[in-house]
Order: structure tokens, then sequence, then C-alpha cells
């Protein structure tokens, strides 16, 4: 019996301390972003004269810390809600707001939820969920008023060093300003691409390397019967003092 009682005690003990780490580590955030765009169109055959809007975000971000023991497992939440301050439908399409498609009309209001898993061992994690990937073939654009947002897995490694290692996998992406999931896809910039440019997923891998003020990096990446890339690229920062970036990009 009191073999049986220390057992659970140890079981009971074991599970405050990983719930500790969990709860301990968590960061909460609520931040407001207010956004005002104003692009104006002088071309004469231009559709709408401007793309004008004003905005207001309210984002929750939760980020739990990891359990305790060999593999730690947390979970991370986010939730958007975006407001329309002013727009109509001869200035929609600025990326801020959410609108409908045929008529152009704002909506007043839109919102997503989303959630991300994550498992850590050593210097090793992988994230399961909503991801906002930023590196040189990938890139999650936070510069509207809701962030750009992937769906998908990714594993990062710091586990050898000096080396850093990535790969992902994504196939869905919510736009900055959309509130549902869709299949990822190529932007044809200057109409330079025409048919159907979504596919069904997207994979990216790299190594970076990181020396005092040098770093490099070279990616692979892959837009599933669309296109492939290769990416290498050199950064060199220069003292706090005079803090200039160079940058050499070679795709």
């Amino acid at each position: 019996y009191m073999d049986k009682m220390f057992i659970l005690c140890c079981v009971g003990l074991s599970l405050t301390q990983a719930h500790a780490n969990f709860i301990d580590d968590q960061k909460v955030s609520v931040t407001a972003r207010n956004y005002y765009f104003d692009r104006n169109f002088t071309a004469e055959d231009a559709p709408y004269p401007a793309a004008r809007e004003w905005a207001q975000a309210f984002i929750f971000n939760y980020q739990s810390g990891y359990t305790e023991g060999l593999i730690g497992l947390g979970l991370d939440l986010q939730a958007d809600l975006g407001l329309k301050l002013d727009s109509d439908s001869q200035h929609t399409g600025t990326g801020i707001l959410e609108y409908n498609k045929t008529t152009r009309e704002p909506v007043d209001e839109f919102h997503r939820i989303y959630a991300t898993a994550k498992i850590k061992a050593s210097k090793s994690e992988v994230k399961a969920g909503a991801l906002k990937p930023r590196n040189p073939v990938i890139f999650a654009s936070p510069a509207r008023l809701l962030d750009q947002t992937y769906q998908g897995v990714e594993f990062t490694t710091l586990d050898i060093q000096p080396l850093k290692f990535v790969a992902g996998y994504v196939d869905e992406v919510i736009q900055r300003d959309d509130s549902e999931w869709t299949e990822v896809s190529l932007t044809p910039l200057q109409k330079r691409f025409s048919g159907d440019l979504s596919s069904s997923h997207f994979i990216y891998s790299g190594l970076e390397y990181q020396k005092d003020q040098h770093h490099i990096s070279y990616y692979y990446a892959k837009l599933n019967d669309i296109y492939q890339q290769y990416a290498i690229n050199y950064n060199l920062t220069t003292s706090p003092e005079l803090p200039i970036l160079g940058k050499v990009q070679l795709y």
C-alpha cells in the first residue's frame, strides 16, 4: 500500500512540475493596430480612382511554455479581429479589409482564430498548424492590418552547430485581408504569368550559418507543379555603433 502511495505521489509531482513549466513560461499579449492606406491611381484606364481604407485590429497572442522532460509539448493560440473604420466599394483592394470579390463591398469586421502545436527536444523544434515562416523563399507578410498566415508543419534545429537547419511543408494560406484558408499559389505580379497558379502544397528547406557579423544561408523551395527555386544569401552587419546591413541574394 505504501509503495503504491509513493508511486502515486511521484507521478503527481512529475505532472505538477510539467504543468508548472507549461504555465510559468507562457506569454500573453494583446496588440492594437491602426492602419490607414491610400494609393492613388492616375492611369486613364484605372478601374477605380484609388485604393483607400482605414481599419482597426486587435490581435490576441498566447504562447505556452513546454512540459518538462526529454520531449516538451506546447501550444500557441492567436485570435485576430479586423474592424472597418472607413472604406467603400470604390476603394477596396488595399490588402487591409476583407471584401466581396463580386460587389467589392468591404465587410464591417472579419476575424480568424488559429492554433499551433509544438514539440521540442534539445535544440530541435517541430511546429504544426498555423505558421508564419520568414526566410528567403517563403515570407508571411506582416505589412498590412493582419499578418499573412500559413498552415502546415515546420522543423527547426540548432543541434548541428554552428548550422541552423529548417524544413517546412505548407498547403494552405490565409491572406492578409481574408478570413478563410485557401490553397497556396503564385501571385502574378505585373501579369507575368497566366492560368491557374494555385498548388496543392509548398515545400522548403535550408541551412543557415552565423559567424560574428556574417550570415550565410542556402534554401531550396518548390511550389508543386508550378516552380522550384534555389536561394543563396549573404548578410553583413556592421558594428552596433554603425548599424549598416549589406546583403547579396542569388536566386
